[in-house]
Parts: structure tokens; C-alpha cells; sequence
């Protein structure tokens, strides 16, 4: 990855990925880290033996967020070697190797944070530049090792991120989860999978390359909004509980489906396949 096109100084520890680093997109993320518990080496190992799921590992965790959660969690990385992000009987999660970065001027000038879709956008509106950090994520887990993930978090809306840092061919978006966007009582004013998959339909942005493999969406709101959109025309199929999702709320079942969504030209690719089968 050449960083050098995003920050304005080049980013050593990121410059070995690929050109387009394919990235697990987590939009409202606040303090969460499930995403990397979802993808550790021994949950992919596992949904694949015993249910049958493949999830690839991304290059990248990519998270964005505004709001309280990430001012905490950003004065938590920058005061502290290593933070604790989760820890229970079975499992830690720790981050540490803050790097603060700074975005290219140009880039910088062109993000807005927008009333029309976040509650306190006057108040983070005032901030000089957006803040943007790259660090470690260690997880540990009782008989299954340790193993460490880079996760670079943007503090940004999540709609102007998708139209003017995801589109812009920085990242190729494999998985979006969108399971926080806290239309109920938090800040966010409209769910990125509104933008993508209603008001966007039935191309849903596909013209700008984006073609993310895996959803991720919250049952009481965001899953509904998909399966709507997502008819007969739709340029994909899907799967719906493709795999299990950690509940934020351990007392609750499930709070979140997974879908696999596959393309027409992966279909058609798979079509010669089945019919020799």
C-alpha cells in the first residue's frame, strides 16, 4: 500500500500490504472489537470445520466512529503502553503501538461532518483536522493462543467516509459491519446501508467498484433495510446466517446476521461448475 497517497507521510508498518488492501469496514465502532474475536484464527478455523463457512482474513480492520466512545477510547491509546479493550474467563484483548496520523491536506479538505447525518456535528465540526490512528490489537484465548491484528480507526462520519475515503479506491471493502449505528438513542441520523443498499439501489454503488463479500447488520434495523432492497433485480444473491456473530449484549441470543453475497459475475463463473456437477 502505497500510504503516502492518504497520510502525509509514508506509514512503514502499512506500506508492505497490497496495493488495495482488502479490509474489514466497521462503520460507528465506538470502543467495540468483536470484529476481531469474529475473525481470529480459531473462530475462522472453527465455522469452517463444523458449519461449513469460509471467511477469508482481511488485510486490514478499518474502523470509523464518532462520538464519546472513540474520544475515550483515543485519550485511552494515547495515555496508556497497552489498553485493555475486552477481557473475560476465556478471553483478552489488548491494544497497544499507538500511531497518531495525519491525512493529506487535500484529502482533509474535502471531509465534512454533516448535521444531516450526525446529531453533533456542530461540535466535531471545530476540530483543526480528523483524527486518525493505527495500532496493534493482540488477542489471547484460553487454549488457543495468541495472535495480533493492525486496526487503523478514523474518527469521521460514517456516510462521508464511505463516499470520500472508501470510494476513492484506498481500500477494498470485503466485509462492512454495520451493527452499531446508533439510530435509536445514539448520534447517527442515517444508516450507511440506507445510503448503499435504498437510496443507491438497484446499482448500489457498484460502478465505484464496491463489492463487499460479507454484511454484517443489526437485526432491529439495518437487516431489514438490506433484505428490502436486496430483490429479484438486485445484481447479487445472498445468504442469509451465514455464520455467527459475538452479541454485544451477552444475554441476548443474537443481535446481528451475517450474509454472504455473491455477484453476477462470480455466479457466472460458478454456473459451468454446477452444471458438471
Amino acid at each position: 500500500m502505497n500510504t503516502s497517497n492518504l497520510f502525509q507521510h509514508s506509514i512503514p508498518a502499512l506500506e508492505n500490504l497490497p496495493a488495495v488492501p482488502k479490509i474489514f469496514w466497521y462503520v460507528s465502532a465506538g470502543d467495540d472489537f468483536r470484529p476481531i474475536s469474529f475473525l481470529s484464527s480459531f473462530n475462522r478455523n472453527h465455522q469452517l470445520e463444523h458449519h461449513g463457512r469460509a471467511f477469508s482474513k482481511p488485510d486490514l480492520f478499518v474502523f470509523n466512529g464518532l462520538g464519546r466512545e472513540s474520544d475515550e477510547l483515543y485519550t485511552n491509546l494515547r495515555t496508556r503502553f497497552r489498553h485493555v479493550l475486552f477481557e473475560d474467563d476465556n478471553t483478552r484483548i489488548v491494544a497497544s503501538g499507538f500511531q497518531e496520523l495525519a491525512l493529506k491536506d487535500e484529502i482533509e479538505q474535502q471531509l465534512q461532518i454533516s448535521s444531516d447525518y450526525f446529531l453533533l456535528a456542530e461540535e466535531y465540526a471545530q476540530r483543526s483536522s480528523t483524527r486518525v490512528y493505527l495500532f496493534n490489537v493482540r488477542i489471547t484465548s484460553v487454549g488457543r493462543g495468541t495472535e495480533t491484528h493492525k486496526v487503523l480507526y478514523f474518527e469521521h462520519e460514517n456516510i462521508d467516509f464511505f463516499k470520500n475515503i472508501i470510494l476513492a479506491d484506498f481500500f477494498e471493502v470485503t466485509y462492512l459491519c454495520a451493527t452499531r449505528e446508533g439510530l435509536g438513542f445514539g448520534c447517527c441520523h442515517k444508516s450507511i446501508i440506507q445510503q448503499i443498499y435504498k437510496d443507491n439501489a438497484p446499482n448500489f454503488y457498484l460502478d465505484s467498484g464496491f463489492k463487499p463479500s460479507t454484511l454484517i447488520l443489526f437485526n432491529d434495523f439495518t437487516k431489514d433495510v438490506f433484505v428490502d432492497a436486496a430483490t429479484e433485480e438486485a445484481p447479487f444473491t445472498y445468504q442469509e446466517h451465514y455464520g455467527y456473530y459475538p452479541c454485544e449484549d451477552i444475554k441476548r441470543w443474537r443481535d446481528a446476521t451475517v450474509f454472504r453475497l455473491t455477484y453476477e459475475n462470480e455466479l457466472a463463473q460458478l454456473a459451468p461448475r454446477a452444471i458438471g456437477n
